[in-house]
């Protein structure tokens, strides 16, 4: 049986807590968090509650449409403006798509 919480049916269920952690951690101020597996979300929520500006990919064009609205509603939340764009590209092509200044990156 799969794993289902508040993400949305997403199977990988964790607490913005989790991500918020590394993020603080292993990201300057105003720092951009790449998530290469996006899911539902979360981790663009936490870096968006930190002061961070996030890119997600995921293979999966539903929860991508749930990414946005669950960014949407928290940058409302928190009186963020954002700026939303679905590239819908392929893996290969998401670098030609990233901000051109310098990043710094931490895997974890």
């Amino acid at each position: 049986m799969p794993l289902v919480g508040k993400n949305f049916g997403h199977p990988a269920v964790y607490p913005v807590g989790l991500p918020s952690f590394f993020i603080k951690l292993l990201t300057p101020n105003n720092g951009v968090v790449v998530d290469p597996f996006g899911g539902s979300g979360q981790t663009a929520i936490a870096a968006l509650q930190l002061g961070r500006r996030s890119i997600l990919v995921d293979n999966n064009k539903h929860y991508c449409t749930i990414a946005a609205g669950r960014v949407q509603k928290a940058a409302k939340e928190i009186s963020a403006t954002i700026s939303l764009r679905n590239f819908g590209v392929i893996a290969r092509q998401v670098k030609l798509h990233m901000p051109s200044e310098k990043l710094e990156l931490a895997l974890v």
